[in-house]
């Protein structure tokens, strides 16, 4: 298994296990195996070691599957033999049931709030094959799911390996991610949901999977977010995927809704205005030092304030990407003013989602 190193200034002992199995890997009838079995992983490692000092936990992503642990460093050999043998965990049907009912609430949860619904109601009208479904699963997929099918999810483990990070100081090598492509449905969708109001609005580009990305949605959030205001209304969420392909969905979203249809189109107009200014080098000198000093902020944060959620974001661009989260921070700011400009241009034609629920 590949070792990866990363700088932690901190003296507890961080860990975590990355294994490339994920999301977009499962099969239609399986949907939501990979976040169901990382839950009973995280919490059969708690039972195990519930008299230590060690806290477990686990994220599901779309191409990667990643256990962390944060001890004293007298317990890191403890964790690393943990991690490295997740394989041989023994799960039965009443963990299953249990945590079944965990991941069944989860996703209730996600339905009944109106951003994260409307992100799922964009994956389903804008993708295809497992991306147009949430990473949660179905309810019908969980609770189809067997303990034989959960075994045979985490023998794969053994096929994936993965990579392990450590925080001990030293830097990484470079990895070279593995490709997998990303294709789009053009469908429209129209949806009801009881109890919204207002317009939500979503919009998603590909770009080039490029360090250059941090640049974009930093740029985007603060020009967008200031002319969007003027509107008397609520600022936008951007964000991107660090997905290993080629190319990458770039997602813009509201987190509460716009007052009407009207002003939800008028905000897309300003967002689509403020990328063809990027293309053409027009570019806000005042939102730009800005983005650069909240990138500055956000490494100096990702460097010295290590934990459980750091392994998430390293994880997720190693293998994306092959260098963790800090590494392509650097990046993005030197690239400047040419990169913002660059990955703009490597946007393709957006594609959008508006719900305007009925009484």
């Amino acid at each position: 298994m590949d070792v990866v190193r990363v700088s932690n200034p901190l003296g507890s002992f961080l860990a975590g296990r990355a294994i490339p199995l994920g999301i977009i890997h499962e099969k239609e009838k399986e949907m939501g195996i990979a976040h169901l079995t990382e839950h009973l992983i995280v919490r059969k490692l708690q039972m195990l070691h519930r008299k230590e000092p060690i806290h477990f936990n686990g994220y599901t992503h779309y191409a990667t599957t990643i256990f962390a642990a944060e001890s004293v460093p007298e317990r890191g050999e403890l964790i690393i033999n943990s991690l490295g043998k997740l394989e041989e965990l023994e799960v039965d049907e009443s963990l299953l049931e249990r945590e079944r009912k965990v991941v069944l609430s989860e996703i209730r949860k996600d339905i009944e709030n109106p951003f994260i619904y409307l992100s799922i109601l964009a994956h389903r009208s804008l993708f295809e094959g497992r991306l147009a479904f949430p990473g949660k699963g179905l309810e019908e997929t969980v609770k189809s799911i067997g303990i034989e099918e959960v075994k045979r999810w985490i023998d794969k483990y053994n096929e994936t390996e993965g990579f392990l990070l450590l925080y001990e100081g030293e830097e990484n090598e470079d990895r070279q991610p593995v490709r997998i492509q990303v294709r789009f449905a053009h469908r429209n969708i129209k949806e009801e949901k009881k109890g919204l109001r207002g317009t939500y609005l979503a919009v998603v580009w590909t770009a080039e999977n490029t360090p250059a990305l941090f640049l974009l949605v930093h740029y985007l959030s603060n020009k967008v977010g200031l002319e969007v205001r003027k509107l008397g209304t609520y600022a936008p969420f951007f964000s991107f995927m660090l997905f290993p392909a080629d190319r990458t969905p770039v997602l813009f979203r509201t987190r509460a809704p716009f007052p009407s249809e009207e002003v939800a189109k008028e905000a897309k107009g300003i967002l689509e205005e403020e990328i063809e200014k990027i293309k053409e080098g027009i570019v806000d000198e005042g939102v730009f030092k800005r983005m650069i000093s909240l990138l500055e902020l956000e490494k100096r944060k990702t460097r010295y304030c290590k934990g459980i959620p750091s392994i998430w974001n390293d994880a997720f661009s190693i293998t994306a990407l092959g260098r963790p989260r800090e590494e392509l921070l650097k990046e993005a700011i030197k690239l400047g003013k040419e990169g913002l400009m660059e990955i703009a241009q490597s946007l393709d034609k957006s594609r959008t989602v508006m719900l305007t629920p009925s009484e």
